[in-house]
């Protein structure tokens, strides 16, 4: 295994990573990547594929440009349109679905389906007679709206129907429940009437409610704007902890467009982008992408320690200095940001884009909840006991997490 590291879009380093150890000790200046395809191009794959198109096609095979390549080991385009003759035969993605799994159908799925394969059919008219590119019938390559209807069938499915979800069990219907526009809150961190309105709507709200954040940081963060309105929404891992709980406020991780009402249930869910704007999500992406090393440097190097800052994962904590660490047998640089519980984040220098000067309302506290307890929905965080003999690097370089009690 190797782990990529990056300073902006460049490719700063590439290590070896051992799991077991947390370890990165050999550099290489390059790695392999092959294409994952949906068939082999082993020897024998490569024979019976040249056998079944003799089979299939008739004509000069000699001027037939997929016979050729193939037979030379080659994978050109489109020959993911020929994968019956890679294999004795092949399935669909709901084939590889558990018996449990649930699928969600919009409410055009018959429509959409019908003009996918009339756009098939028509592809396959204009392109059958073409004898050096011969081209295997619709039916032979894909399943038809009545094939794939019906695997779905066999599982158990919710089928969206205006605002009402069909939720149904081998064609019965279980529940049909009725669905609502989650109530309209506009937060902005410069104005705290936004805040202190959205507060007295959550407050009041008839329903349960679940806010969904982008991203742990993004959760601290809402935590710390409700806070001072006198609400604290309990962190839950999911829905299904969220259900089985009486809280009448709560708060998750999950990456949500846009939330709902449950009048029936008495339950709501507002997305993040539904309390920020689609548009202040978009700013966040884009300077998170256009951000400048030198300047990110800069506004850090201002800082003073003691100074508030934000982690995309892990929102506001203490800025507390540069440090030099020795991991993995490598000297390396990280800003070192604390949190509650003296908890200790230490971030790569390579990562600083994940690092912003906080500009929000005052931060008397830091997140309320220690780094221990937001590194549990993370798994690419390494939690690192203060007796432990030996420092790790997250695999994807973003932070190397202590606890220093």
């Amino acid at each position: 295994m190797a782990i990529v590291d990056l300073f902006d879009r460049q490719i700063d380093s590439i290590r070896s990573f051992d799991p077991e150890t947390q370890r990165s000790t050999d550099r290489f200046e390059k790695v392999e990547l092959l294409p994952a395809r949906e068939f082999s191009l082993s020897a024998e794959s490569i024979k019976e594929f040249r056998r079944r198109f003799r089979t299939r096609f008739e004509g000069d095979l000699t001027r037939m440009s997929m016979y050729r390549d193939v037979g030379a080991g080659l994978a050109p385009a489109g020959s993911e349109y020929y994968l019956p003759l890679f294999h004795e035969s092949s399935v669909t993605l709901l084939d590889f679905l558990p018996r449990q799994a649930v699928i969600v159908l919009p409410e055009s799925t018959e429509a959409t389906l019908a003009a996918a394969w009339d756009t098939i059919e028509e592809r396959y008219e204009e392109r059958r007679y073409d004898i050096e590119h011969p081209v295997l019938a619709p039916g032979e390559i894909f399943a038809t709206p009545d094939e794939w209807l019906g695997r779905a069938r066999q599982l158990r499915r919710v089928q969206l129907v205006g605002r009402t979800a069909l939720v149904t069990d081998a064609d019965s219907p279980l529940e049909s429940p009725a669905l609502e526009p989650p109530p309209t809150l506009r937060l902005d961190q410069r104005r705290p009437d936004t805040i202190r309105q959205a507060a007295a709507v959550l407050r009041d709200s008839p329903e349960r409610v679940l806010l969904a954040a982008e991203s742990p940081g993004r959760r601290e963060l809402l935590i710390d704007l409700l806070r001072p309105y006198g609400l604290t929404p309990r962190v839950v891992s999911g829905w299904d902890e969220f259900l089985a709980s009486s809280e009448r406020l709560a708060i998750t991780v999950a990456p949500l467009a846009s939330g709902l009402t449950l009048p029936a249930a008495g339950l709501t869910i507002i997305a993040e982008e539904q309390l920020f704007g689609e548009r202040a999500q978009q700013e966040r992406r884009r300077r998170r992408a256009d951000r400048d090393p030198a300047r990110i440097i800069q506004q850090l190097a201002a800082l003073r320690p003691g100074a508030p800052v934000v982690h995309e994962d892990y929102g506001i904590g203490r800025y507390r200095g540069l440090v030099t660490m020795d991991v993995g047998g490598m000297t390396a640089e990280f800003l070192l940001l604390e949190y509650a519980g003296d908890d200790k984040l230490y971030v790569p220098v390579q990562s600083l884009e994940r690092v912003s000067r906080y500009t929000g309302a005052p931060a008397e506290l830091l997140s309320g909840r220690s780094l221990r307890a937001c590194s549990r929905s993370l798994a690419r965080v390494c939690l690192i006991s203060s007796n432990s003999n030996s420092n790790s690097m997250n695999r994807k370089g973003s932070a190397c997490l202590c606890n220093s009690r």
